[in-house]
């Protein structure tokens, strides 16, 4: 096993039998990693590298999973917090720009927070976060005041009816954190009968 390897597995707490059952697979996995990786070096396939990630527990899964360090705070927040309070804690950072440059728009910082919120709380295994959402937006009422809008797309169904309401939950939360306003059903329009 890889040096850098072990230091990954030795950061996430464990009891010695697990930590020993969790390094002979490391080793495994790392062995047949390589042989994927200098298979892929050929560039007979249509990429040059091997796409999966190697994670070691949801807070690594979380973080490789949007390319976001949450690592640290996650594991902190999950051992003391149920994961779902932990992914609504984390979802706040998100959206205040905790985890995000100055020039990043508001609506890609909720967008981001939305899902690794929704990764928290699928455990990392579903498609539903990267896929199941195909958008998040800040759109206008009539009013003119602003509104979080979140789009379905097929992959959210294969995650289950839970996956789709705790998005909505994550959404309102943090709609209420950028302090945006509720959307408003227009019924000069019929909308609201279209929902009923």
């Amino acid at each position: 096993m890889s040096e850098n390897l072990a230091l990954r597995l030795k950061e996430v707490p464990m009891p010695q039998d697990y930590f020993d059952y969790y390094t002979k697979l490391s080793e495994g996995v790392f062995t047949i990693f390589e042989q994927a990786a200098a298979a892929k070096a050929t560039l007979a396939d249509s990429s040059g590298m091997v796409e999966p990630k190697i994670a070691f527990d949801l807070a690594d899964r979380v973080s490789k999973m949007h390319d976001i360090d949450v690592t640290d705070n996650l594991r902190s927040l999950i051992q003391n917090t149920p994961k779902e309070l932990a992914a609504l804690k984390l979802a706040e950072d998100i959206a205040s720009g905790k985890y995000s440059g100055p020039d990043t728009d508001l609506q890609t910082k909720l967008d981001l927070a939305v899902r690794v919120a929704l990764a928290i709380v699928t455990e990392g295994v579903t498609i539903a976060p990267l896929q199941g959402i195909s958008e998040v937006k800040i759109k206008k009422n009539a009013d003119g005041s602003e509104y979080l809008s979140v789009s379905f797309a097929g992959p959210i169904r294969s995650a289950g009816g839970t996956e789709a309401a705790a998005t909505m939950l994550i959404a309102d939360h943090v709609r209420k954190i950028a302090g945006l306003g509720k959307f408003q059903a227009n019924s000069f329009d019929d909308e609201t009968g279209r929902f009923v």
